[in-house]
């Protein structure tokens, strides 16, 4: 999942990386910039999210949810509890 919203290659995540570095908006004094690229931003985190959700209540860790890290939302994603 990480993998296709953001074009990164999963094998430089480390576990214990927060996930607030793929939904923090970008700190900008120019508006046009901000506007090019928030919406996008934007979209990959809420699909994050939307998808977390689906696995977690797909296996019944719904009680996990919100994920902090790389390493839980894995190991949600997987079926298995943080």
């Amino acid at each position: 999942m990480i993998e296709t919203e953001y074009q990164l290659d999963v094998g430089l995540l480390r576990p214990d990386d927060n996930l607030v570095r793929f939904t923090t908006p970008i700190k900008t004094n120019n508006p046009l910039r901000w506007f090019a690229v928030e919406p996008g931003l934007e979209d990959r985190a809420a699909e994050l999210n939307y998808q977390i959700v689906q696995r977690a209540d797909q296996f019944g860790l719904a009680q996990y949810l919100p994920v902090q890290t790389v390493g839980d939302y894995v190991r949600v994603w997987c079926g298995r509890a943080p």
